[in-house]
């Protein structure tokens, strides 16, 4: 049953701001105070799955973990699109591409990072670069003005709607009251709502990384006593090769130093030991210094090294093999473990420095880094331990910080209450509807009423009765008119005056319920009130009268005045020819009358179309039958007459609608029905044909006959035709 637009007014316009402030929140672009980026992909470096002019929405968060695909600022490329991998020392991300070997060279700050990725609209992004253009720009004006102004501004013929309707409305003081005590509460509960599901989904607590760096070094230095003449000094220089013909042996020292910013308490162990190799997995290990105890930040360690005890590891793999490689890896690496505390933290972390030689029958020669930054007698590795707090998370709405765990206890504390109230008065409501449906009418269409205290100012076109108030109020709705209301004793009239007719309902203040045309209304005492009604007249039948004045309103919008009963007086003649009589006659007569009641609800725009229905637009179409049977289901009307409806769009041959009904499936009213209606609408012009002759007309029920038509039924009705205009349809 349709329903008055002043109430759904309320309830919409309660959502409407509540929808515009979560989608402000949800869709905020950062410049404006929200949260949100919006990042057209500039390469294919994160393909397969983000490509070259896809959108991607990314949010800021108030910490990111590896794994998250991010947008970051770039100080020289501006911004780049990429997934944390790792996290550095210092606490700075290092960055890659999907589709990238190799890492970014740039490792952003948790401040230089835009937001995490939200939303993926594949493709989208070239279609708004054109809207970076002129043209894109004044498109997007055009629109927002043409909004603005449907939307926003009232039309004038619906304000000076407004202002006819002034004083004297229909609904009392006590129902604007209660529109606005709905209103109120729709917005507080569905505020309510929208800010508990954002505050549920969010922690109360965000967690915290903070890096806490260190730093181990250790510096290698070797030394031997040489003849003089030989180097600037009579001491060799850490980096100076040294002559095994000058020197058996020399000294390998090692100093250690762990370094941070934070307080610290270290101990461990460490050592030294030389290790000859030949690259291809053969190694020797000579021990220098054995695993010794430290405790603090800085230790030194010296040994002597014996080349004498290296050349015979390597004389005898020569001897035993047979291979001599002549040239050998020498390695002096110490084992450094550590333990302890750095800013209250518990530490446990190892450091392995060496030092590589290349030794051979005549030289040892450090081998230099192929990084020429990197000083090989000082290796230096960086870390961090990470200290994990807690602070309170906020949601950012509208520029203002709340905190998660306030946006809670607001949410259930406006929340629950206005729900509860919200829940209680639509039960009020539904309730006091249920008892009377005068109380209903004030309720749903109190915004549509006048009240009126004679009806003598009214024209005097033809009255047509209307079976519900709903169907009054969907007329009043369409033509842009307000609802009179004349209260009569314990009956209520209301009617909608157009230049062509006054439409009438009648409503005993005692109806319970909202069952249309269950019971015959009475008009006697309202037919006298009418001026241009004459109280001696006989008066139809009450229920007949309401059923035929919703097939004239049908004719009023899309036909012309008679059109239903031109349907029905010609459908009643074939009937006659068919043998049908009595009572059987007179629901044939009344389904003809009442076969387009369907269109009651449908656009105009679908019925005056030129063109070519759209499949949205035949779909609706096709549901008028369902409609019209919904409406009529609603009477107490004999199923036969409903059948008549429902079937008239069946095909003989099974392909018509709305269930694909065949052959004798079909009613024979209907099949009756379908005829005459296909007859009236071929011989009258519509928007998108023009008006056939009767003889193409006849043609076409020949060489349908069989196939959409009832091929008895069709020979009747050709027959009545020939009858008629034997010139122009000939002899069957």
């Amino acid at each position: 049953m349709q329903k008055n637009k002043s109430w759904r007014k309320i309830l919409l316009s309660a959502t409407l701001p509540v929808i515009t402030i979560t989608l402000w929140v949800l869709f905020a672009p950062l410049q404006f105070g929200g949260n949100v980026a919006y990042v057209i992909v500039a390469g294919n470096s994160m393909s397969p799955k983000y490509m070259l002019g896809d959108l991607v929405v990314v949010r800021s968060q108030a910490s990111y973990k590896i794994g998250d695909a991010v947008t970051y600022q770039h100080p020289e490329i501006d911004y780049v699109f990429h997934r944390i991998v790792n996290i550095d020392p210092e606490g700075r991300f290092v960055m890659q591409g999907d589709h990238n070997s190799w890492q970014d060279l740039y490792h952003p700050s948790q401040e230089d990072v835009i937001g995490k990725l939200w939303l993926h609209a594949p493709g989208l992004g070239n279609r708004l670069e054109n809207l970076r253009s002129p043209w894109g720009f004044a498109i997007l004006a055009l629109v927002f003005t043409f909004l603005l102004f449907t939307i926003v501004v009232p039309p004038e013929k619906k304000r000076g709607r407004r202002k006819e309707r002034g004083k004297g409305n229909f609904m009392s003081g006590s129902h604007k009251k209660t529109g606005e005590n709905l209103f109120i509460l729709t917005v507080l509960a569905l505020g309510a709502l929208v800010l508990g599901f954002t505050a549920f989904r969010h922690p109360v607590l965000n967690e915290i990384n903070t890096p806490l760096p260190y730093e181990q070094q250790a510096v290698f230095r070797y030394t031997a006593h040489v003849p003089s003449g030989i180097y600037d000094s009579d001491q060799i220089q850490p980096g100076e090769p040294i002559f095994r013909r000058l020197n058996g042996s020399f000294s390998i020292g090692l100093d250690y130093m762990f370094i941070s910013a934070h307080p610290t308490s270290i101990n461990g162990t460490y050592n030294l030991v030389a290790i000859v190799s030949d690259g291809s997995g053969w190694k020797r290990t000579l021990e220098l210094i054995p695993e010794t105890p430290f405790s603090g930040n800085v230790f030194t360690v010296s040994g002597t090294l014996a080349l004498d005890k290296i050349q015979d590891f390597i004389d005898a793999l020569e001897r035993e093999t047979g291979v001599e490689r002549g040239r050998y890896t020498l390695s002096i690496l110490s084992d450094i473990k550590i333990e302890g505390v750095l800013s209250e933290l518990a530490l446990q972390d190892s450091f392995s420095p060496e030092i590589n030689f290349d030794i051979t029958n005549l030289e040892v020669v450090l081998r230099k880094s192929a990084n020429a930054n990197q000083n090989v007698l000082n290796p230096i590795e960086k870390n961090a331990l990470t200290r994990i707090s807690h602070e309170p998370n906020k949601l950012n709405i509208l520029g203002l910080k709340i905190p998660v765990s306030l946006a809670r206890w607001i949410a259930l504390g406006v929340g629950i209450p206005a729900a509860f109230f919200l829940i209680l008065l639509l039960v009020q409501l539904y309730t006091s509807t249920q008892r009377s449906e005068l109380e209903r009418v004030r309720l749903w269409y109190g915004s549509m009423l006048i009240e009126a205290r004679d009806i003598q100012m009214l024209d005097a076109p033809r009255q047509i009765e209307i079976a519900s108030i709903d169907d009054l109020a969907n007329l009043a709705e369409q033509d842009q008119r307000s609802i009179l209301h004349l209260p009569d004793g314990d009956a209520h009239h209301f009617f909608v005056q157009t230049t062509e007719q006054l439409y009438h309902y009648q409503l005993d203040e005692n109806t319970t319920g909202i069952e249309i045309l269950s019971t015959p209304a009475s008009s006697d005492g309202w037919t006298a009130r009418l001026p241009w009604r004459r109280q001696s007249s006989a008066l139809q039948d009450s229920y007949t009268r309401a059923l035929e004045g919703w097939a004239n309103a049908v004719d009023m919008r899309f036909y012309e005045e008679g059109h239903s009963e031109e349907i029905a007086t010609i459908t009643e003649k074939l009937a006659k020819s068919l043998g049908i009589h009595g009572r059987a006659l007179e629901e044939v007569r009344l389904g003809a009358y009442l076969h387009d009641i369907g269109f009651m609800n449908i656009p105009e725009t679908i019925v005056r179309k030129k063109k070519k229905l759209t499949k949205k637009e035949w779909k609706i179409v096709r549901s008028l039958p369902e409609q019209a049977k919904d409406r009529l289901m609603e009477t107490n009307l004999q199923s036969s007459v409903v059948d008549i409806v429902h079937y008239h769009h069946e095909r003989w041959d099974g392909s018509g609608y709305p269930e694909g009904l065949s052959g004798e499936e079909i009613p024979l009213g209907a099949r009756i029905v379908a005829v005459i209606d296909v007859w009236d609408a071929l011989k009258h012009p519509r928007p998108y044909r023009d008006a056939w002759s009767f003889e193409e007309i006849c043609q076409y029920f020949r060489e349908q006959s069989g196939i959409q038509f009832d091929p008895h039924v069709t020979e009747a009705f050709l027959d009545l035709l020939t009858e008629d205009f034997p010139e122009e349809c000939g002899e069957v």
